[in-house]
């Protein structure tokens, strides 16, 4: 599942412009992978894991502008449930990984059908 953002006037102290590749895709969970560089997240190794929001727009193939807040889907979600950061990079899924050596990562609440309430935790569990 891919989240789309609806940004306000107020959310832009939560907008960091950083470089990407073109891999990365508006919607997509990311980490950073060096200094001022980002990357799909994915949850199958602790060193993708570490969540800091998500791709708003792309100004270039290179350039991106990551939100850590105030986003929206354009469909698919189910209200109240916590979403998680998936094996499938750059994606969220509302069941946590269970594979072995996989992390567990919240990384956010579905508010209504359209609406997500972005809430990275801050711990981390890998799987046994």
């Amino acid at each position: 599942m891919s989240v789309r953002s609806k940004a306000s006037v107020a959310d832009d102290n939560l907008v960091k412009e950083l470089l990407c590749t073109l891999t990365e895709s508006i919607g997509d969970v990311v980490y950073y992978s060096s200094t001022n560089t980002v990357a799909q997240a994915d949850a199958s190794d602790l060193s993708t894991s570490r969540v800091i929001g998500f791709i708003e727009s792309k100004q270039s193939d290179t350039v991106c502008t990551v939100r850590i807040g105030g986003f929206t889907v354009t469909s698919g979600l189910s209200v109240g449930n916590r979403y998680f950061l998936s094996t499938t990079p750059g994606q969220i899924s509302m069941t946590p990984p269970t594979n072995s050596g996989n992390v567990i990562v919240k990384v956010g609440t579905a508010k209504s059908a359209s609406s997500f309430h972005v809430e990275v935790a801050s711990d981390l569990v890998i799987r046994a």
